[in-house]
């Protein structure tokens, strides 16, 4: 089982004894006294006065950066551990990309924990810790490696699931629509239909009315025809004058007649 990456190293403040150096000495002690006695924010007050004194010395900066990394703002532990890589001390310098590497674990940014970690074992080959953490981060690249090529075909299975899905449902509905269609038409020719037998039911019903209707207006067509308009009627005078001629000629083709008659006999007596 593999072991937890190794925890940022406090590097204790080793200054030469100058005049000059003892305010910041004193404070990088009571930095130290804070930081081991998990008092971050006092010990990070302490070594940021201290880098105030003496600004280019590595050993305040890797200091200040492990109190900034423990504070939770690794960002400004990162601009810490650069400022002292500005060293000449190879061990200094492994020292500070170490924890600028193990920081940047912390941060799930392998890449530069591994660029970092290489360069520290780089300056000092022996370094365990550097090594462990080196092998930390190269396993859990390969890991974020796999579960990012995971996602990524999960993400394409999930695409192609919702294509699928999508395509399913163009076709169901486009079938819905054949079958609406289908469905209206029909509706419709039923209504046709029935529109049809119904008005064929509505002529048959009317056509004794219209035959007798039609019969009353030639009935009355013929007695129009037959009686006389009211201006073409005889005056009863004029029908009277008319009669009286009618039996006077009569009389007069009766009298001829007679006398026809009367010749006859005679002819036939002389015979």
């Amino acid at each position: 089982m593999m072991r937890r990456v190794a925890v940022i190293a406090l590097l204790v403040l080793a200054l030469a004894a100058p005049v000059w150096a003892a305010g910041a000495r004193a404070l990088v002690e009571q930095g130290n006294e804070a930081y081991a006695e998990g008092n971050y924010e006092q010990a990070l007050t302490a070594y940021q006065e201290a880098a105030r004194l003496k600004p280019e010395s590595a050993e305040i900066q890797i200091n200040l950066g492990n109190a900034y990394v423990q504070q939770g703002d690794v960002q400004k532990a990162l601009q810490a551990y650069g400022r002292a890589l500005a060293t000449q001390d190879e061990e200094l310098r492994a020292r500070a990309l170490y924890n600028q590497g193990t920081a940047r674990l912390s941060m799930q940014d392998y890449d530069g924990a591994i660029d970092a970690l290489r360069q520290s074992l780089r300056l000092t080959p022996t370094d365990e810790d550097a090594r462990y953490n080196l092998a930390y981060a190269l396993k859990m690249k390969q890991e974020q490696q796999e579960q990012e090529q995971e996602q990524q075909e999960q993400d394409q299975e999930q695409d192609q699931q919702d294509q699928e899905e999508q395509e399913q449902d163009q076709q169901e509905q486009e079938e819905q629509q054949e079958q609406d269609q289908e469905q209206q038409e029909q509706d419709q020719e039923q209504q046709d239909q029935e529109q049809q037998e119904q008005d064929q039911q509505e002529q048959e019903q009317q056509q004794p009315e219209q035959q007798e209707s039609e019969q009353q207006q030639a009935e009355q067509q013929q007695a129009e025809e037959t009686t006389p308009p009211p201006d073409e009627q005889i005056d009863p005078a004029m029908a009277a004058q008319l009669l009286d001629q009618l039996l006077e000629e009569e009389q007069e083709e009766l009298k001829l007649r007679m006398q026809r008659g009367t010749s006859d006999e005679d002819v036939d007596q002389d015979w």
